[in-house]
């Protein structure tokens, strides 16, 4: 696995032979925060994934658990095959266990595509989720004050092959080993987000995670960043007895908070 901060992106990625397995999941009501800290395999790489309608359902031409969903007649995007493998490519092009298109796509072929949606999403600087291939390696990334032209042009000059647009604004959400690496501003309840899980020790984070989550919580409170801890807690319970996900959460909301 590998970070990369460059054309004003952040980017991790990881080759075919680190990941054991790729999933496009449903949060089913739950943050991405506490989806992770229900997982007993908690995977290492999670980013956040399609915009969704008034009904909270993925805008695009959606597959999930095997079946078409939603279609929207056309799109690119990213999937993972009836037979495990994940890809880019069109709805139609494979029989997909699950699937999503980019809305808009970004990049195709080492090409810029030209794809238009909605003005806001186009044209606005905002926060930016992308997933893209090159080579070998499936990358995860985002941006921040990117119009997607802007966007376009920056993965083109990174080098990626292929790319769509996730959800942005306040849902763009980075996890690296359950830990926000971007600069989120919200906690939103999106309705999918993608998983990486790797080979080997890279699968699940270290398991002093819990003591570094409560040393960092006690080190904001000790030097006055947090002078009440309570003000902070949306979960309506103690800080001693939050699981190490709503530490997490918690930490990256004082974060936010810091940086304004």
């Amino acid at each position: 696995m590998k970070t990369e901060k460059r054309n004003g992106l952040t980017a991790v990625s990881a080759s075919r032979a680190e990941i054991r397995k790729v999933d496009i999941v449903q949060l089913n009501g739950l943050t991405m925060y506490e989806w992770y800290d229900k997982q007993p395999d908690k995977p290492a790489i999670f980013i956040n994934a399609s915009l969704w309608d008034a009904n909270k359902r993925p805008i695009g031409t959606i597959w999930e658990n095997g079946k078409m969903v939603r279609d929207e007649g056309n799109g690119f995007g990213f999937g993972i095959a009836q037979n495990g493998g994940w890809t880019f490519a069109a709805p139609w092009d494979l029989k997909w266990m699950d699937y999503i298109t980019g809305y808009p796509a970004l990049i195709q072929d080492g090409k810029s595509r030209t794809d238009k949606v909605d003005n806001y999403v186009q044209n606005s600087k905002n926060k930016r989720s992308v997933i893209a291939t090159a080579g070998d390696r499936l990358y995860f990334i985002t941006a921040d004050n990117m119009t997607i032209a802007q966007l376009r042009k920056a993965l083109l000059n990174f080098g990626v092959y292929h790319a769509i647009n996730l959800d942005g604004g306040g849902s763009s959400r980075l996890m690296v080993n359950g830990r926000a690496i971007n600069s989120p501003t919200d906690n939103r309840r999106c309705p999918n987000a993608i998983a990486v899980w790797l080979n080997s020790e890279q699968t699940t984070p270290p398991p002093s995670n819990t003591h570094w989550a409560q040393e960092c919580l006690n080190s904001l409170v000790t030097k006055g960043i947090i002078t009440d801890p309570s003000q902070w807690d949306d979960f309506n319970s103690p800080v001693s007895s939050l699981t190490v996900g709503q530490l997490l959460a918690l930490i990256d909301k004082a974060s936010t908070y810091i940086q304004k």
